[in-house]
């Protein structure tokens, strides 16, 4: 019973640790390349997931809410340079930039 109660009354702590973590991985990463497919990864905890034609890392969002994933299409171009939160995304002529945000409070 007193587990449950620290672990209720840590929560808020546990799940900003969670979205810092993933912040930290995201900001880690640098992409380049054309989007050939977006889907939700049902083996890798449902993790919006961003696939490139070029052979670059998958893009994982885990839990942004930028709206980015919603937005992105196949075809379109997506930079996003290492340490950095922002994504660039060019489509016919246009350039919309995206900061992803998976809720780190820190």
């Amino acid at each position: 019973m007193l587990l449950l109660s620290i672990a209720y009354y840590n929560r808020d702590a546990l799940n900003d640790s969670y979205a810092c973590s993933k912040s930290d991985e995201f900001r880690k990463m640098e992409y380049s390349g054309i989007v050939s497919k977006k889907f939700i990864d049902q083996e890798n905890h449902r993790f919006r997931t961003i696939l490139f034609k070029e052979d670059v890392s998958d893009m994982v969002l885990a839990d942004d809410t930028s709206s980015f994933y919603v937005f992105v299409n196949p075809g379109d171009s997506i930079v996003k340079k290492k340490n950095d939160d922002y994504v660039s995304l060019f489509r016919a002529s246009k350039i919309y930039t995206f900061k992803i945000y998976f809720g780190c409070q820190n």
